[in-house]
């Protein structure tokens, strides 16, 4: 897919926004975040974007689940999420849509 900027990235808990950006024009993005919560997060990536969706109004979105394994106390990362290349063209199980960007 050629990016024109409008795939957006949200670094999330179930209930706070982490983080956002939007990828760059060769389609790459970095974001960190931290929260204050008093039990472990399920942190995850929402990907929201308008690739191969015509007219259709509203962004398809999906989550990428973020392992456990990469959180840990502090404000700074000790391990780094690689998410790898996300192909946008297909369909993932539980891609929704939102009006809400």
């Amino acid at each position: 897919m050629e990016s024109d900027n409008s795939v957006g990235i949200g670094f999330l808990d179930s209930d706070d926004k982490m983080a956002s950006g939007k990828a760059d024009s060769s389609g790459g993005f970095n974001l960190s975040g931290s929260t204050k919560e008093l039990t472990g997060i399920e942190p995850y990536l929402a990907v929201f974007h308008d690739c191969k969706d015509g007219i259709t109004p509203c962004q398809r979105v999906f989550r990428v689940n973020i392992p456990k394994s990469y959180t840990n106390s502090g404000s700074s990362a000790k391990k780094t999420y690689d998410a790898g290349v996300i192909e946008l063209s297909g369909k993932y199980p539980g891609e929704s849509r939102s009006c809400l960007n």
